[in-house]
């Protein structure tokens, strides 16, 4: 794989301007990146270049979730939905595992259909039925969960008409499923926002620092979660030290941090939220020398060096050579948030400043092209059979 990568780059040139790779967490992949070093000592990249894919670093947290939750499988669905008779082991089953079979068992048959149909029709509820999840989409697990949660009385009587008792649910295992979409709401939200066209790397530390909080708080049961089922608990704490490995893979990874701060609206704000002062002074300190070493800035060729002549050309020109004593780097870091509204085009407001901040405008164009997530990108590879030919 990193032949041809390497291919490709020299094809178009590119061989020079590589700075990261974005995949998911493939041991493969990451020996690939560490090839393509090596067959291109004239690239950019480092130990920071290979960037998690944060859509596959949210499904696999996930996937470890309902795991630890015993959810079952599509097959034991299948299985259960095409039963006449249960044996006793049948009804010892999860709350998901059973709307699962319940949602097979409708959608299976035209006749099932339609009485499900009907009984939408008496509760005045628009005809719709509780898709299945699938295996390799998480969030169509959580779907699925939301979909039974909005339609529970058709949900029972469903079950009761059709004599599936074992597929009965009571008040606790609702409540159970109320509490399992709570854990994955965020996880849904942020998978939405990675799984679009285009994926910024800015995105990446909010997302990180919100999940962190956010199981933290339900393993640690506190705010809302300080009543939820010891089940869930537990698959949660499973779930954090799985997602750790992750975050300390972020934490470590300059490009995150110098990604960030290119939002003008926030700089360091993110990371001071999370770290000691001192702390963050240090963290801006080293990504400022860091930047400053990969960006030198171009005095020579930027100042002038003939004499001025006029007062006017020699005012312009001691307030060129003043600017150029202090990078802008150090401008852009130390000088204020900016007030922008939430719409505003991070990448525009580059374009509009790059005379105030030539070096930072730099960096800008190369690391804001670095996607947070690769899933657009396999997005346009599946539909490829779609538009060529075969």
């Amino acid at each position: 794989m990193a032949h041809e990568v390497c291919k490709c780059l020299t094809n178009y040139d590119c061989k020079n301007k590589i700075l990261a790779v974005t995949c998911d967490n493939a041991m493969n992949n990451e020996n690939m990146i560490g090839r393509i070093k090596e067959k291109l000592p004239e690239s950019r990249m480092d130990a920071d270049s290979f960037i998690r894919c944060l859509g596959h670093v949210l499904n696999l947290v996930c996937k470890t979730i309902l795991k630890e939750l015993n959810t079952g499988t599509i097959e034991e669905a299948d299985t259960l939905a095409k039963k006449e008779k249960y044996d006793p082991s049948d009804y010892d089953i999860s709350p998901i595992l059973k709307i699962r079979s319940v949602s097979i068992h409708c959608n299976r048959s035209p006749q099932r259909f339609d009485k499900w149909s009907r009984i939408c029709q008496i509760h005045n509820t628009s005809i719709k039925h509780i898709q299945y999840d699938i295996k390799i989409r998480w969030n169509s697990t959580y779907r699925m969960i939301c979909n039974a949660l909005d339609l529970i009385d058709e949900y029972n009587e469903y079950v009761s008409v059709c004599s599936l008792d074992v597929f009965e649910m009571s008040q606790d295992e609702w409540s159970y499923l109320r509490q399992i979409k709570q854990v994955f709401e965020k996880f849904d939200e942020f998978t939405c926002i990675v799984s679009k066209n285009d994926p910024q790397i800015t995105m990446s530390l909010p997302i990180y620092y919100a999940l962190c909080d956010h199981l933290s708080d339900i393993k640690d049961q506190e705010k809302e979660y300080k009543d939820f089922d010891h089940r869930i608990i537990s698959a949660v704490k499973v779930g954090y030290s799985h997602f750790e490995k992750y975050y300390d893979g972020m934490d470590a990874n300059d490009t995150y941090f110098i990604a960030a701060s290119l939002d003008p609206r926030f700089k360091m704000s993110l990371i001071e939220q999370v770290c000691h002062e001192d702390d963050v002074n240090d963290i801006k300190s080293h990504l400022k020398n860091k930047l400053k070493k990969m960006y030198p800035q171009e005095s020579d060729q930027a100042v002038n060096t003939t004499e001025p002549k006029g007062l006017l050309s020699k005012m312009l020109a001691n307030r060129q050579k003043a600017s150029f004593k202090t990078s802008d780097v150090d401008r852009y870091f130390d000088s204020n948030y900016l007030d922008l509204p939430e719409e505003c085009n991070i990448l525009q407001w580059w374009r509009d400043h790059q005379t105030e901040y030539p070096v930072m405008a730099r960096v800008a164009r190369d690391y804001l092209a670095i996607p947070c997530a690769s899933v657009s990108v396999e997005r346009c590879f599946s539909s490829g059979r779609d538009v060529l030919g075969h």
